[in-house]
This record gives C-alpha cells, sequence and structure tokens, in this order.
C-alpha cells in the first residue's frame, strides 16, 4: 500500500504493478525469487502473477485475507527453505540490511498482536490502512483493517563460534569458527593445571580433527600452539597458517615439547618402578615425526598480506606485540556478498615494550575474541620493576644463595636478559654469573637473531651496530645435561634462567627441587601462573609443594614480578577494543583466555566504557552469530 511506500521511501524506491497501486516491488538489489502469493489474492486483485516473478528477491511481498495466513501463512504461500530455517528480524534492522516488505491482512489472530508478533514467521505491524478490499477480506474471515507487514533480510551464511578452550580459564586456547560448510580452528593449544587432568584433557581433544579445514595459530607458545601435533596425529592433514616468525619458533618449541613429554614420561614410569610412586604413567601426546608433519603443514603468511584460506574466508595478520610473530588475526567472511570481518586478539601485547614494536589495531570489525589475562588489573611501571629486582638479586646474593628464575623460553626470557644486562650496565646488581639453562631458550634466541624486522626499532638500531641485547658478559646459555646439573651442586650464588615459565615441566623442575628448601634462596616468580600449576602454588605462599610427585618444604624465599608480563592490562585491553570501535563497527565482544575474576572484571570496565554487548562465553559453547 502506498502508505507503506510513503513512510519507507528513504528505504524502498515502489514499482507501481497495478491502476490501484495497492502493491509494489522493492528496489531490486539482490538475485530474483519468485514472489509468493496466495492464489486467491492474486486472483481477487486481478493482477497477473508472471509479471511480478522476477522483480521480488529473497524477501517476501503478499497480501492476504485467510485467517491462517497472519500466523504461520502456510494456506497461500508456504515458506521456502530459507524462511524455514531462520528467524524474521527486528523491520528496521532487517529493512537497512536489503530486507523486503510483505503485507496481509490478518484474520481473526490480528486482536491478539502481541502473541502474534512472538511466533516465528509472525508479521509486525507497521502502519494501518483502509485501501485493501475490506469486503472480500473479511468474507475470509477477517476481522481487523490493520495491514501487517513483515521485513526479512536476505538469505544470511551461517556463522558460528564454539569455544574449545581457553574459556574461563588461561590456558589451552582453542576456537572454532563455522562459516557455511567451512570450519576454521583458531589455535590448538595445550591445556596447563593439574598433571592428571592436563594430560585427559590433551590427550583427548574436543574436536574430531578430521573435521577441521583449515587451523590459524595466532603465536608460538605451547598453550596456544602445544596441541597441533596431537591434532596431526589424530588425522589433521589441512593447512595451518602462521607468521614467518611464528614458522620458526614452532620448529624449535614443537620439538622441546615433544622431547620433554618424552623425558618426563621416562621419569614417571622409572619412579613407579623403582619407587613405587602413586603417579600414573603418562605415554607423551606426540613424537618427533608427528612434529615434522605439523611443521610441513604450515603455511607462513606475513603481517598485513590478505590470503584466501577458504573458500568465502580471507586471513589477515596484524602484530600483536606480544611475543615475537604474535598475531592479532582478523578472518573476513563472505556474507551473500557482505563482508563480515571477526577478530581475534590472541595474545596481547603492552605498549613501550622493550623487544618488541607496539600492539596494531585492525579495522572494520564486528566481532571481537579479547583476551583477558590481567583485565582486573594494572601493571607496574617497569622502572618500579627495576628497582624490585636489582633488591631481590641483592639481597640473595648477600645471604649467599641462588635465586631461580623461572622463565618461558619464548619472550620472557629475553626480556629477563634484557633487564639484567641493563641493570649491569647501571652497576645496580653484584656481578655473579647468570645462566640460561634451556636448550629451548638457546634456540628461541637465535630465532630473534633471524627477524630483527619484528622487533623495537632501538634493539634493530642496537643489532645493527654489533651490541646484541641478548649477551653480556657474565652470562652463560647451557644447552649440555651434564652441565646444567653441576648448576645445582656449584655452592657459588648465581642467577639461573630455565624453562617452563609455569613451572610444569622442563629442567627448572630439577633446580627448583634442590633450592626451594634453602632459606638462602629465593624464586622470582616473572609471568602469570595458571591455577593448579606449581608455578601458581609457589605465587600462594604454600609452605609445602610436590616436586616430582614428592612433598618438599618451601623455605626459599618467593618474589612475583607481574611487571616483567608481556599481557596488555586492563587499561591496554580497554585501549584496544576502545580503538576497534572507532575505526569499524563493532557490536559483540567475547572475552576469553582468563580467569573468572579478570573476565568478570574487564566485563565491568568495558561496559563501563558503553560496550553493550561483551559475553563470557562458558567451555564448549557454540554462538551464532
Amino acid at each position: 500500500n502506498m502508505s507503506i511506500v510513503n513512510k519507507y521511501k528513504a528505504t524502498l524506491t515502489p514499482e507501481v504493478l497495478n491502476a490501484d497501486a495497492q502493491l509494489f516491488a522493492p528496489r531490486a538489489r539482490l538475485d530474483p525469487r519468485e514472489l509468493r502469493l496466495g492464489e486467491r489474492e492474486l486472483r481477487a486483485s486481478g493482477v497477473d502473477r508472471r509479471p511480478l516473478e522476477p522483480v521480488v528477491e529473497r524477501g517476501h511481498l503478499g497480501a492476504g485475507g485467510d485467517r491462517r495466513a497472519a500466523v504461520d501463512r502456510q494456506a497461500h504461500h508456504p515458506p521456502t527453505e530459507y524462511e524455514r530455517e531462520h528467524r524474521p528480524v527486528v523491520l528496521d534492522d532487517a529493512l537497512k540490511r536489503g530486507g523486503r516488505l510483505g503485507a496481509c491482512e490478518p484474520a481473526a489472530h490480528a486482536e491478539r498482536e502481541d502473541q502474534t508478533q512472538r511466533q516465528p514467521g509472525a508479521w509486525k505491524v507497521i502502519d494501518h490502512t483502509t485501501d485493501y478490499d475490506w469486503p472480500a477480506a473479511h468474507k475470509q474471515g477477517a476481522t481487523s483493517r490493520r495491514v501487517y507487514a513483515a521485513a526479512r533480510s536476505p538469505p544470511r551464511m551461517s556463522i558460528t563460534l564454539e569455544f574449545l578452550g581457553a574459556a574461563q580459564t588461561v590456558t589451552g586456547s582453542m576456537h572454532l569458527v563455522r562459516v557455511g560448510d567451512v570450519r576454521v580452528l583458531l589455535d590448538c593449544g595445550l591445556y596447563q593445571g593439574r598433571r592428571h587432568e592436563s594430560y585427559e584433557r590433551n590427550r583427548a581433544l574436543p574436536i574430531d580433527p578430521r573435521e577441521v579445514d583449515v587451523v590459524v595459530l595466532s603465536h608460538a607458545h605451547i598453550d596456544h600452539s602445544g596441541a597441533l601435533p596431537r591434532l596431526v596425529k589424530l588425522g589433521y592433514t589441512g593447512p595451518i597458517y602462521v607468521t614467518p616468525a611464528t614458522a620458526d619458533l614452532c620448529t624449535a618449541m614443537l620439538e622441546d615439547a615433544a622431547r620433554i613429554q618424552q623425558s618426563d614420561s621416562a621419569y614417571i614410569e622409572r619412579q613407579i618402578r623403582e619407587r613405587g610412586s602413586d603417579m600414573e604413567p603418562a605415554p607423551p601426546l606426540y613424537d618427533l615425526e608427528d612434529v615434522g608433519r605439523t611443521l610441513r603443514q604450515m603455511v607462513p603468511v606475513p603481517y598485513r598480506k590478505s590470503v584466501r584460506i577458504a573458500d568465502g574466508v580471507d586471513l589477515l595478520f596484524h602484530d600483536a606485540g606480544h611475543v615475537l610473530g604474535s598475531a592479532v588475526v582478523s578472518l573476513d567472511l563472505d556474507d551473500f556478498g557482505l563482508r563480515r570481518r571477526l577478530v581475534f586478539s590472541g595474545d596481547l601485547g603492552r605498549n613501550d615494550t622493550v623487544l618488541l614494536r607496539d600492539p596494531e589495531v585492525p579495522s572494520d570489525a564486528e566481532i571481537l575474541l579479547l583476551e583477558s589475562t590481567y583485565g582486573d588489573r594494572l601493571h607496574a611501571p617497569i622502572t618500579e620493576l627495576d628497582d624490585r629486582l636489582s633488591a631481590l638479586i641483592t639481597r640473595v646474593v648477600q645471604r649467599g644463595g641462588k635465586e631461580v628464575i623461572p622463565t618461558f623460553a619464548l619472550e620472557r626470557a629475553q626480556e629477563v636478559v634484557v633487564a639484567l644486562k641493563r641493570l649491569r650496565a647501571q652497576r645496580r646488581v653484584p656481578l655473579v654469573p647468570v645462566y640460561v639453562d634451556s636448550p629451548l631458550t638457546v634456540k628461541v634466541t637465535d630465532v630473534f637473531r633471524r627477524h630483527p624486522d619484528v622487533l623495537d626499532e632501538r634493539i634493530c638500531a642496537a643489532m645493527e651496530s654489533g651490541d646484541t641485547p641478548f649477551d653480556f658478559p657474565g652470562l652463560t646459555y647451557v644447552d649440555d645435561v651434564e652441565e646444567s646439573k653441576r648448576l645445582d651442586v656449584d655452592p657459588e650464588p648465581c642467577i639461573i634462567l630455565s624453562a617452563s615459565g609455569m613451572c610444569e615441566n622442563g629442567r627448572v623442575l630439577h633446580h627448583l627441587r634442590s633450592t626451594i628448601s634453602d632459606p638462602k634462596n629465593a624464586v622470582a616468580i616473572v609471568g602469570f601462573q595458571a591455577q593448579h600449576t606449581l608455578g601458581r602454588r609457589l605465587v600462594e605462599g604454600r609452605d609445602e609443594v610436590k616436586i616430582y610427585g614428592v612433598m618438599q618444604a618451601r623455605r626459599a624465599e618467593v618474589a612475583v614480578f607481574d611487571g616483567l608480563s608481556a599481557h596488555a592490562d586492563q587499561d591496554g585491553l580497554t585501549a584496544f577494543a576502545e580503538t576497534l570501535r572507532t575505526r569499524g563497527k563493532l557490536r559483540t565482544v567475547f572475552l576469553v583466555h582468563g580467569e573468572p575474576a579478570s573476565l568478570e572484571g574487564l566485563r565491568a570496565h568495558l561496559e563501563a566504557h558503553d560496550f553493550l554487548d561483551v559475553r563470557v562465553p562458558t567451555p564448549g559453547e557454540r554462538v551464532e552469530i
């Protein structure tokens, strides 16, 4: 009816189809679909059906007086397959998306307007008119002169998110994006926590690898990449998209993870066999052959280069500033000709760090998956960190003790080395030997040297002048096992950096076992410690801790340094989301990779900054976009 046309003339251009101007067709922007009008209505209007068919597309234009038409529309025009699968959307939103108007004269259900509008496929009242052929409609049971109109959006691609890991926890990052028939896995990390629980969760992945079409990896940390060889071992054969630096890092880190699993498994078997330990056997999740196949499936993609990774899915990496090669992931999804962008922050770094460049912010995002590791707190300034670290080293050396620093081989170890070099140059710490006892850290540091293009400009300049930030007099990188063992029996004060960062495996466990019960010694915690890890128990100040299944008294000093974290804090995360919002049409934020307190703290903070749709998904939750 022309009243409807006039009301929405800014959106629709009417085409008069008969002399009475009772029917119209919207502007043709999409592929034509058949006009679905009840035969009786067509005959009553006197309009030939054939000229109408090509001008109505992916929408619905109808007029009817039948009692059932107002509710389920089955009597005169059965729904299309698309209409059966999708619910009507809000009228104005549908019109903005190219939705079409349809009108019918409802029957007895018209007076139950509220009930009618709640039902799938129900019409929404947008206007009243008397222009319709009321006598004819009344004979067919109509009781109201209202014209009901429905607006339907064009067909939408089925897009869903499934949060398989790092949902309400900080480890085991794994999110599945379904785009039509394509399945894209974002990250595939190892879960870290209680030993038995971790082993079982990592052994039985939450998805059938054969159902995954493509994998996108945000960065090389084991809680994001460590389950990839398991995925490959269980049957995944598709591509794994990474940045070039991440590909090089994964070579070292995944091979190291396989060796550690083999070594730990053999150690546990010996403990059970020789000492009757109550630990359960833990066969390796994968071996070096599985790692080799995983590395061959990796496809390096540089920052800021868009590539098609699947039908209707394009990938774009931006620098996340978290670790070497870390990426903010943008997926551009083709939704029947409309581009919809989903952004996954991965682990987001901080501004003004020593080693890396500041995080980059993409544009045009609709959906954001945002990490929340430090969502409820702020980091201490770097200057305060230097003061506390130098004071701790001085105290330990004066006591004649050793300082053990559990470090992640990637990034944290290099940052601590740079900090120690700075403090020694400033003569703020005693000049005791410093050992980096981690073969993996040695390999990772070599990768840093091969990728100066993604390091901070100041570091690049220093390296070009021959002043490498990863070496100084008194620093020794330890590779040999026997040399590592000698560090534990050497009585002289020293500083030992060793992996893993959460004290769950690696050589750091042997160093902690030999130092944790002596009050002269100290443990410096310089990274986030997940729940149920040995590192978290040290942070909590436990008097006794279990190392390799044996309880030991904890008498060594424990100092926690949050200021060295490579994760953005609450202000940094909020600033990233706000910048993203100003550069596009951000609608929904999903908070992942955080413990409950951090998640709720960040959600409240974002909502206070006018983010209207902030969600904290539960493990395994599936959400339709």
